[in-house]
């Protein structure tokens, strides 16, 4: 991928845990084992995932297959709430109707930053 690319590329980041290990403990370990795959995405193996692909190509598979996986889906790393496209700065971001399905979460930085969020369903 040229370093110039500007645009959109999708790379998933699978986090497993076994569901009564996620019964057992609390929402605040949930968001950790996250958090810490989200932060090990570095760069080595954002190029590793590209050039992976480019070797394979492939689209990106959407959905629910077994009906038991959860997914999670936003941008931790897009500025949203600094764009003003003429009327302001956001006051909400919205996933809108697109990429929906049984187990599929969106979550965003909350507008006050410092470890806000808010979700779509």
């Amino acid at each position: 991928m040229d370093s110039h690319y500007f645009g959109n590329a999708i790379q998933s980041i699978p986090t497993y845990a076994p569901a009564g290990e996620l019964i057992s403990r609390d929402l605040g370990w949930c968001a950790d084992l996250l958090h810490k795959n989200v932060v090990a995405h570095d760069n080595a193996k954002v190029r590793f995932g590209v050039e992976d692909w480019e070797r394979e190509p492939r689209l990106f598979p959407l959905g629910n297959p077994d009906g038991a996986s959860i997914t999670m889906g936003s941008s931790p790393r897009f500025p949203m709430y600094n764009n003003d496209f003429g009327w302001g700065r956001p006051v909400a971001v919205r996933s809108g109707k697109a990429n929906k399905f049984d187990g599929k979460i969106s979550a965003f930085p909350g507008r006050e930053g410092n470890g806000s969020f808010l979700k779509n369903k």
